[in-house]
């Protein structure tokens, strides 16, 4: 598996297809665990064990091509997941032939084995989220759950409205700030931080005017 893209916090890995037995070979990838192939019915269950764990996977997109991880959910993060999803159904239809033989093949499998060997599988914020519900290209964390996330001095408390987010800053403060600009970086504290950084200026403007003068040396 090696890494071949890197987008701000977003990281994509681009692996070997094991065609001998996809869902399985994924199945690993997603849990870190399991060394021998099985059945559909017994891979169907590790998948299920897998997302009641899911947890511990954070943020990412996986499918035999391809994993997409990230500290958090953002818009760079949908959009490699989506494009990773593209490259590797591209990958199918090449070796599937046509796109109707795409959907005979994923009509004859278990909806577990179906999300592992073809729409792959994607986890935000420790939760599966089913294909249907994936948000899109153009989605940004309006449609995700970023409560208890950090993004500078900020931790999100709770959704006030859609896109505009409640946020405890490290130093007591509050602040309700949109999701652009969380994921942007554009705000990181309840004011604070650019309090100080008006403080430091003033300081040091006030020290050039001392040694203007020749009090400061």
């Amino acid at each position: 598996m090696n890494s071949n893209r890197n987008n701000d916090d977003t990281r994509v890995w681009q692996h070997d297809v094991d065609w001998d037995d996809l869902a399985w070979s994924t199945m690993q990838r997603l849990s870190d665990g399991g060394s021998s192939p099985g059945t559909d019915v017994a891979i169907q269950k590790s998948f299920r064990a897998a997302m009641q764990q899911a947890d511990q996977l954070g943020t990412r997109y996986v499918n035999p091509q391809f994993t997409v991880v990230a500290s958090a959910p953002s818009p760079s993060f949908i959009r490699e997941a989506r494009q990773a999803q593209l490259a590797w159904l591209k990958t199918l239809k090449t070796v599937l032939v046509t796109s109707g033989c795409v959907k005979r093949e994923l009509k004859k499998r278990l909806p577990e084995i179906r999300q592992l060997e073809f729409t792959g599988v994607m986890v935000i914020n420790g939760r599966h989220v089913h294909p249907q519900q994936w948000p899109d290209g153009t989605t940004t964390t309006d449609a995700i759950d970023i409560i208890g996330q950090q993004f500078g001095r900020l931790t999100v408390v709770r959704r006030v409205s859609v896109g505009r987010w409640l946020c405890k800053c490290q130093c007591g403060g509050e602040n309700t700030v949109r999701s652009k600009h969380l994921v942007r970086g554009k705000i990181r504290s309840c004011g604070c931080l650019k309090a100080e950084t008006e403080a430091k200026q003033k300081e040091r403007r006030a020290n050039r005017g001392w040694m203007k003068s020749g009090v400061l040396t």
